[in-house]
This record gives C-alpha cells, sequence and structure tokens, in this order.
C-alpha cells in the first residue's frame, strides 16, 4: 500500500514562490510535475504579490 491508497488521494498541489529555484528543483527531483501556475495568489514578506510555478 501506498499514502495515495491509504488515504485515497489522487494527487499533491505543493506550492512554492516562483522565486524559489532551490524548492522548485527539489521538487522536481521527488518526480513531481508542473501542471499550471497561479498568479498572484500568494503576500511574500515584503508585501509584494507572487506567482506559484
Amino acid at each position: 500500500m501506498t499514502l495515495f491508497e491509504d488515504l485515497q488521494l489522487i494527487g499533491l498541489a505543493p506550492r512554492t514562490d516562483n522565486l524559489n529555484e532551490r524548492s522548485q528543483q527539489a521538487l522536481t527531483r521527488l518526480g513531481l510535475v508542473h501542471e499550471g501556475t497561479p498568479r498572484s495568489h500568494m503576500r511574500r514578506q515584503d508585501g509584494t504579490r507572487g506567482d506559484s510555478p
């Protein structure tokens, strides 16, 4: 059994800031596939709005 089977999940939706290349690379190394980019959905610490690849 896998976590997906145990919890009956169909997918994951991790989010990183589009400026955080290290996190994006880590997700790619884990085998995740980029399927879309939510635009301007999160507020950064400096008050600007950010995308999530």
